[in-house]
């Protein structure tokens, strides 16, 4: 900066993708694609376009809903880790098993509800999303990203009640924990070979 020219103010309005970034009551875009570029099929809950605030601000992810968390639990794979749950619909009933988090989802008969969850990354997992025992299976969801410290799963439904059950389970003969079964996974084994229990 030269003497006497001062640098426009800047701040910075989003976190990112797929974190997101805020609600903004007069935001009216669409919600058709998904991405860090807004050019995937599939909404995610946050507008195609920024929420330009001023020449020099913009949320470049602005939510379509309000920000209103439901904060949880759940074991997987020994370990005790945070959920944050954010809808539109009314959740209730909320029950933990090993790996797998159980709730109601209800809302107008009829509407579209979304519901997108966080939860930390955890080496060896795969997610499974089920409404009433049916496996969401893309596309269109679930839309499944990851910031590289945090899952991001979100999907849409026709609404009414629904049971949902949210499926944290390893991937099998994924060994060193790098979330996929590659070349890799065969030094561990080799490491492994001969071994016994208490061994």
């Amino acid at each position: 900066i030269h003497a006497g020219v001062s640098a426009p103010h800047l701040n910075k309005w989003d976190n990112g993708y797929p974190s997101g970034g805020n609600y903004w009551s007069d935001y009216a875009d669409a919600d058709l694609y998904s991405g860090p570029h807004q050019n995937e099929a599939g909404s995610d809950g946050i507008g195609d376009h920024p929420y330009v605030i001023n020449g020099n601000n913009q949320d470049n992810y602005p939510l379509k809903k309000p920000w209103a968390p439901i904060e949880t639990s759940i074991k997987v794979k020994g370990n005790d880790y945070p959920v944050t749950i954010v809808t539109d619909t009314t959740i209730d009933q909320i029950t933990a098993t090993e790996n797998t988090l159980h709730f109601k989802s209800s809302g107008p008969a009829g509407q579209r509800g979304y519901i997108s969850v966080i939860f930390p990354m955890v080496n060896t997992t795969e997610i499974k999303v089920y409404i009433d025992d049916v496996k969401l299976t893309p596309p269109p969801f679930p839309i499944i990203n990851t910031n590289g410290t945090h899952y991001f799963i979100y999907f849409e439904f026709t609404l009414s009640t629904h049971n949902i059950a949210i499926q944290f389970a390893q991937i099998l003969c994924d060994l060193n924990g790098d979330g996929k079964v590659d070349m890799k996974d065969i030094a561990p084994a080799a490491q492994g070979f001969g071994s016994y229990p208490s061994h």
